[in-house]
């Protein structure tokens, strides 16, 4: 169940139009230099999460760059892949939003680097 807390973020990250904010693409370049989140390969491409919070944001209505993870080759797109057997992938790597969990965890974990590095470089 939803609180109405929950949905407004969800609604929040979800972007129903077809133009990307220009954080969103920063986001989506920052996630595309990144490893897979999975497996920890690279390169990666960046794949959009398909539901949220109970909210489908797949198909037809590709969500935010913000709801997204990269992902090898492999991962994203393999015979054992997200795309073609969801279920043996999560099942060895986790679903979609532990994923993003994770990639969230990593994004917050690199800021806090770059801010100690900027603190400690006096600018």
């Amino acid at each position: 169940m939803n609180t109405g807390v929950q949905c407004q973020l969800t609604r929040g990250l979800v972007n129903l139009s077809k133009r990307k904010t220009k954080e969103e693409i920063a986001y989506h370049d920052y996630l595309a230099g990144r490893d897979c989140v999975a497996c920890g390969d690279s390169p990666v491409t960046v794949h959009h999460i398909r539901s949220f919070d109970g909210l489908n944001v797949g198909v037809g209505n590709k969500s935010s760059h913000h709801l997204a993870i990269p992902l090898c080759p492999d991962c994203h797109q393999g015979p054992d892949s997200i795309h073609h057997n969801k279920k043996v992938f999560e099942m060895r790597w986790g679903t979609e939003v532990d994923l993003l969990i994770k990639t969230m965890e990593l994004t917050w974990r690199d800021m806090m680097q770059m801010m100690v590095k900027i603190v400690k470089a006096g600018l």
